[in-house]
């Protein structure tokens, strides 16, 4: 092979290496940009979550605390006999 047919050929070679690569480099990108958004949903996703659970928690914290108090209520209530509660 002569050195300008090499020359073409390695010529040719880079050509379709360098397109190759900006096919590469936007396919890249591409599934950077989609993996940044799959990230943001799921952070949207368990902020959401998260707040359910605090929620959750805080209307059990209420609840044990009624139910407690009703609780001190009864027990500090004076005693009524039976025959009393039935009129």
């Amino acid at each position: 092979m002569s050195s300008s047919a090499r020359l073409v050929d390695l010529n040719e070679q880079i050509r379709s290496l360098r397109q190759k690569h900006r096919l590469l480099t936007i396919e890249r990108e591409t599934l950077c940009a989609e993996a940044h958004d799959q990230r943001d949903a799921f952070r949207r996703a368990y902020d959401e979550i998260m707040a359910v659970l605090e929620d959750a928690r805080e209307a059990r914290a209420i609840a044990w605390h009624r139910r407690a108090a009703a609780r001190q209520t009864s027990a500090n209530a004076p005693y009524v006999p039976e025959t009393e509660k039935a009129r």
